[in-house]
């Protein structure tokens, strides 16, 4: 789909069934210094990286029938240490690996805001015209694929295992920590958090896996504050900035007819 370049990244970044912060920023520079539609890229990473979750889980699942437990378990996802094969808890940090069934709120959801995005592309790409009408209907479109996404999200149940809940955090603090979309979505992913970390606090005050995430918390609102100032909003209907803009061309001709009479 992409560059050799690109796509040797991409799977770099996957190798391990991971996709970090650190590592999604190094991704987005690339494709950026590529000339890679950024929301694109996004959308294609988290699809990938669902496909690559899923086809691992097929694996565990092949490989050890009997046990509902992860099977190739490579790098715990709150530390990054690795794990041994069947391992229910990281030595390290503690970190409570459940059952392969009760670890897909944030594959779940990010599936459902794939097929949305992909009913988009497959609208937008219907529309082969460049007229200000054809704008104008891109520009609802996206609108409505947006507010879409960030619908999808308000509604989306929070998880209520604590392994669940603690790779669900972490997505939604990515997600609204993005410069990449919208205030929407940003706002949507922003309150599914809220409402995570006030479930994380009434069922695991004590648990050291939380700690830090239930410590980070005020800290992390304010970066999001910061984030929300950078974030996309709809911008303006193209048929209404045509508007301006030739209402803007008479007010000044008319300026200038008065100055110089």
């Amino acid at each position: 789909m992409y560059n050799e370049k690109i796509e040797g990244w991409i799977k770099a970044a996957l190798a391990d069934g991971v996709l970090t912060e650190k590592e999604k920023q190094v991704l987005f520079k690339r494709a950026q210094e590529q000339g890679i539609d950024l929301d694109e890229f996004e959308m294609v990473l988290d699809a990938r990286l669902v496909e690559l979750q899923k086809e691992e889980k097929e694996k565990a699942s092949k490989s050890a029938p009997k046990s509902d437990k992860y099977g190739d378990v490579r790098k715990c996802p709150t530390c990054g240490s690795m794990v041994p094969a069947l391992a229910t808890i990281c030595p390290d940090c503690g970190y409570e690996f459940a059952g392969i069934e009760s670890n897909l709120s944030s594959q779940k959801l990010a599936a459902k805001i794939e097929q949305i995005n992909q009913e988009y592309e497959n609208k937008i790409s219907s529309i082969k015209g460049n007229g200000i009408e054809d704008d104008n209907n891109k520009w609802s479109l996206k609108k409505n694929n947006i507010n879409a996404i960030a619908q999808v999200v308000k509604n989306f149940p929070i998880p209520n295992t604590k392994a669940d809940l603690f790779e669900y955090i972490t997505s939604m603090q990515t997600k609204m920590l993005s410069e990449f979309i919208s205030k929407a979505e940003g706002e949507a992913y922003f309150t599914k958090y809220n409402e995570a970390i006030i479930k994380s606090k009434a069922m695991c005050a004590n648990d050291q896996m939380f700690a830090s995430i239930i410590s980070e918390h005020a800290n992390i609102i304010a970066q999001y504050e910061q984030v929300k100032k950078k974030q996309k909003g709809f911008g303006m209907k193209p048929s209404v900035k045509l508007a301006l803009c030739v209402l803007g061309g008479i007010v000044g001709w008319c300026i200038l007819i008065a100055i110089l009479l």
